[in-house]
């Protein structure tokens, strides 16, 4: 899907958060002259490995990303751990699938009903941190899709 209800994407890749063990991103959403930029992580598996460094490739010589990438728990050998990874680029579909999620979870009113259907604790910040976020996305994206927001709402991207 190179776009969905005129909406286009460009990404641009910020790095390896080694917290997180993702690609970093910022994506940039663009409709009707309205635009909704958010953060966006992709795990390692959403990367290939290539030969040269070019773009947005980055080295194997964090071992924990070069682990990540070859998957195991064995012993990395240095060739291994040699070479350069190229992150895919997030997708309007990936991008679009994970924010309606977020939107959808943002929909809980209270935090009690948002942290008992996700299993989190009711005395936590983080969760409530979380909580909020989602809130927030959710009023985001109604003002970026505007009377368009429950057709992107209904939309299935996984057809």
């Amino acid at each position: 899907m190179s776009t969905f209800m005129d909406t286009t994407i460009s990404a641009r890749f910020k790095g390896v958060n080694d917290d997180t063990n993702m690609f970093d991103w910022e994506v940039t959403l663009t409709r009707n002259g309205k635009t909704y930029t958010t953060p966006y992580g992709m795990g390692f598996a959403h990367c290939k490995r290539v030969k040269f460094p070019s773009g947005n490739a980055v080295k194997l010589d964090n071992h924990k990303l070069a682990r990540a990438v070859l998957g195991g728990s064995g012993r990395l050998t240095i060739s291994d751990t040699e070479g350069y990874v190229a992150p895919n680029v997030p997708t309007l579909t990936d991008v679009l699938q994970c924010l309606q999620t977020d939107a959808r979870s943002g929909e809980h009113m209270l935090f009690e009903d948002f942290a008992g259907e996700f299993g989190y604790d009711t005395d936590s910040r983080a969760a409530e941190k979380i909580w909020r976020t989602c809130q927030e996305t959710r009023g985001r994206l109604q003002k970026f899709f505007g009377a368009d927001f429950d057709t992107f709402m209904s939309h299935n991207f996984d057809e």
